[in-house]
């Protein structure tokens, strides 16, 4: 928690009246005190405002995204709601905002949209990246509950061109506790929320609000040090496990159980935000690696999903990836994309199939003819029949071999194409031939350490069947191709 002064000094602002809001281009707080952090010049007060349906929300502040035109209104963004620790409270002033940066060291969203480390753009489906906002309401009470949240993303709504599928709450501490408490009162309330983040949790969740997550289909990670001094440090495990009781999905339901090694600060055990929040963060229960925002934004509120899936397998079958997966219900879909990433988890599409629609569940098989050597990480994505994305769990396999022959077109019509991946730079002999043993084609190839792609042009080939040999440090690899 930051260490607050029993004193502070009156923030300064400077006005700009923009889209109806007094636009601050300055605050200043805390002139000269090397603890706290001085010039706030990425967030613009909102003091003394009125929130309808509430009084315990009087000021918050806004950070909005490079080229947001509030006039705009075919132009949504994601929308990030950040819920405070307990001392942080205040009247929604200029000078009680300024508590939020009373302590420039601790890593909260507030702090981090400060000194650069907040992310400019969430990655909200395949290959697309949104730029969004992030308010920080100020709450009135120390111990607020989650009843003037209800307030606040109602006001946030009206008042700001927000994609209401994609809305999201971070609470650390107390605002941990209401954010749990928010999308655990009703499923209404969970159907608003795309996914929450409560880090360090101190309150735990009982059946009916797990029911209520697992309905409402909102996504909850919960972070906490194994040491935690100021709560039980067992409540976000807990909480998980009563979340997999009620069968929340495993991507929906991630855990991150923090030891000195894995961030957490021997000062300070109740910290779990510093680390958690660190976009290279990515230690929890999902199956593959992933940050914080990376998960966040994938996920959509209030989905009827198209698909149930079952299970999601894949497998190395003669260096070659085998995915299979099983559905329990399909209705509204329209592909499964298969995406392929390497170990920059860059994921692009490799494939896709037809869903399909089968009410009671399907199985569907792909097979990679060509993937890398190493590390190959592989997501399923549905896109349903209104253009909405769910991605499903990562999964990994690695190829071990230290040479990888790959061909990519068979049968073939005019060019031969095959690539050859390798650990080392090697020289290969290259042959094509009939099976009456008549070569076509035969070339010397020097290829350097990682992967090669041929081609052999064969268009005045006859129909008909062929071997291509290749051999490499005395050992030969012969393939069966067909020309149409």
């Amino acid at each position: 928690m930051s260490s607050l002064k029993s004193t502070f000094l009156t923030c300064l602002t400077l006005g700009l009246a923009v889209t109806g809001f007094a636009q601050s281009v300055k605050l200043t707080c805390y002139p000269g005190d090397p603890v706290a952090l001085t010039e706030v010049r990425f967030q613009s007060p909102r003091a003394n405002v009125t929130i309808p349906n509430t009084n315990q929300v009087k000021g918050y502040l806004e950070h909005l995204p490079d080229g947001y035109n509030a006039q705009d209104a075919n132009t949504k963004y994601p929308l990030v709601i950040v819920l405070h620790v307990l001392n942080e409270w205040g009247n929604g002033t200029e000078a009680d905002l300024c508590k939020f940066f009373a302590n420039k060291w601790q890593a909260f969203p507030y702090i981090r949209i400060e000194n650069g480390s907040w992310p400019a753009t969430l990655p909200t489906g395949t290959n697309e990246n949104k730029r969004f906002i992030t308010l920080t309401p100020q709450f009135t009470v120390g111990t607020y509950s989650h009843v003037p949240v209800d307030a606040f993303i109602e006001y946030a709504k009206a008042n700001y061109n927000v994609d209401a599928s994609r809305i999201y709450l971070i609470g650390t501490s107390q605002g941990a506790n209401v954010a749990l408490e928010y999308v655990g009162s009703s499923e209404a309330n969970a159907k608003k929320i795309a996914g929450i983040l409560a880090l360090s949790p101190c309150s735990a969740i009982n059946a009916t609000q797990a029911q209520n997550i697992k309905n409402g289909n909102v996504g909850v990670w919960q972070s906490q040090c194994e040491n935690d001094n100021l709560c039980n440090s067992q409540t976000a495990s807990n909480n998980y496990n009563r979340l997999r009781t009620a069968g929340v999905d495993n991507n929906k339901n991630v855990l991150s159980h923090l030891t000195n090694s894995t961030g957490c600060v021997s000062g300070n055990p109740h910290d779990s935000w510093t680390p958690t929040l660190s976009p290279s963060f990515t230690y929890s229960t999902l199956s593959s690696p992933a940050s914080v925002y990376q998960w966040f934004g994938t996920l959509t509120a209030g989905q009827i999903l198209p698909v149930t899936l079952k299970s999601f397998d894949v497998k190395v079958v003669n260096n070659q990836g085998w995915l299979s997966w099983e559905t329990t219900q399909e209705e509204n879909g329209e592909y499964f994309y298969i995406e392929r990433a390497g170990d920059n988890m860059n994921f692009i599409v490799a494939d896709s199939l037809f869903t399909k629609n089968i009410p009671n569940g399907s199985k569907y098989q792909w097979v990679d003819g060509n993937p890398s050597i190493g590390n190959n990480y592989y997501r399923l994505v549905q896109k349903d029949k209104d253009g909405k994305l769910q991605f499903f769990e990562i999964k990994k396999i690695t190829i071990q071999a230290q040479k990888l022959i790959t061909i990519i077109n068979n049968p073939f019509q005019h060019q031969v194409k095959f690539s050859i991946q390798s650990t080392v730079s090697d020289q290969y002999q290259i042959q094509v031939r009939d099976i009456q043993g008549k070569v076509y084609h035969t070339e010397k190839l020097q290829a350097q350490a990682g992967r090669r792609d041929v081609e052999v042009q064969a268009g005045n080939w006859p129909a008909g069947m062929y071997l291509l040999s290749i051999q490499s440090n005395g050992t030969t690899e012969t393939h069966k191709l067909i020309k149409r």
